[in-house]
């Protein structure tokens, strides 16, 4: 029904202990990203080569105000169908509440604000 920051494995990482890794090498955090990147691209239905956002593998408390726009474009069918909205309607309201940073370049949907937005919609 909600937009949410998700784990690699598909489902809503409910707090910012699900994603921290503790004290483990870079090379071991570096092999879990690869691991998790490719599941999630293949669960997105995306190409080996598209970029995918560190937040969207291991979310933290404060990332999880904001997801990648690609992602809230892969949950639109599933928030469109869970609140029996088209997802074209959805997508408007992703498209709405996209803000863009420029330090990071990348443009991401403010979860607090979309979810209202939705909650409000006939």
């Amino acid at each position: 029904r909600y937009f949410a920051t998700m784990t690699a494995q598909g489902q809503p990482a409910s707090n910012a202990a699900e994603a921290r890794l503790g004290l483990v090498s870079s090379a071991a955090v570096n092999r879990q990203f690869t691991a998790q990147a490719a599941l999630l691209r293949a669960r997105m239905g995306l190409s080996s080569m598209e970029p995918v956002t560190s937040s969207a593998i291991f979310p933290t408390r404060t990332a999880s105000r904001f997801i990648s726009r690609l992602e809230a474009q892969a949950q639109a069918p599933r928030v469109a169908a869970a609140r029996g909205l088209p997802v074209d309607r959805v997508l408007d309201a992703v498209n709405q509440y996209t803000e863009h940073f420029t330090f990071s370049g990348e443009a991401q949907v403010n979860l607090p604000l979309l979810n209202r937005a939705l909650d409000d919609l006939p």
